[in-house]
């Protein structure tokens, strides 16, 4: 074979292995995506063996509210855990444990399905967490079956100047039921962004002044009722503002 040939060869060889590279990287699993982040997660639960277990850097306890654990298949060869009030699965999942994150600073990640389509209504709530005691809150919830919302509870246990409602969609577009997506949510005291599979979709400028720290977590409800009604996996919870490129990482499906 001469010279020239050979090179054709290898250089079609180098791009067919990167290209099965590069498919590796996007269908990788969640774990293996955690090890390319610039920050660690302090929770990160994955359903892939249908057990309730998280390989964060924080000591936390994960239990299930009511009901059994149920699984479905999900994406980015992992396992979701079905979330509902319904008949299936259980109603939430508890996290408990100190050095999860506070509202000072963190970042929430998940990917999910409605189990079916939701209600566009402003009262129908749809949690993928909640905490509240003395010091504050933080309350992550689709409203109706379009907006995506993080919402504060001050010091002073005002509201709503500290609700921060984005609508993620176009017009006309909703949640369909069966459909993926990915979820995350970053915020300090000032700054708060909105990625929907690993797109920007929204994020503002408003102060705070939350004190709470991340000990009881409710994941998928919040106060018993107002249900995720939906399967969930690759969750992950950062005590840091994880940056667009990591977003993007963990949005592979």
């Amino acid at each position: 074979m001469c010279v020239i040939n050979r090179i054709k060869l290898l250089g079609l060889c180098l791009v067919v292995v990167g290209m099965a590279c590069q498919g590796e990287e996007q269908s990788g699993t969640f774990a293996e995506k955690l090890k390319t982040l610039s920050v660690k997660p302090t929770v990160a639960v994955s359903f892939a063996d249908k057990k309730l277990e998280s390989t964060g850097t924080a000591a936390v306890t994960l239990q299930p509210v009511k009901g059994e654990p149920a699984f479905v298949a999900g994406p980015a060869n992992d396992n979701a855990l079905v979330i509902s009030d319904q008949d299936a699965g259980v109603t939430g999942l508890s996290i408990s444990g100190a050095g999860i994150c506070s509202a000072a600073e963190g970042s929430f990640v998940c990917f999910f399905t409605p189990l079916a389509a939701y209600e566009d209504k402003p009262d129908k709530r749809h949690y993928f967490f909640a905490e509240s005691n003395s010091d504050g809150g933080i309350y992550c919830y689709i409203m109706g079956n379009t907006r995506v919302t993080l919402q504060f509870r001050d010091l002073d246990k005002s509201w709503p100047s500290y609700a921060f409602d984005y609508k993620w969609y176009k017009e006309g577009e909703h949640f369909e039921a069966g459909k993926w997506y990915h979820i995350a949510v970053t915020w300090n005291s000032t700054d708060v962004k909105l990625f929907v599979n690993g797109i920007l979709k929204n994020g503002g400028v408003k102060s705070h002044k939350t004190a709470i720290d991340f000990k009881n977590i409710m994941l998928g409800a919040y106060g018993g009722q107002s249900s995720l009604n939906g399967a969930i996996a690759n969750v992950a919870f950062f005590d840091k503002c994880l940056s667009a490129e990591d977003i993007k990482v963990l949005s592979a499906k």
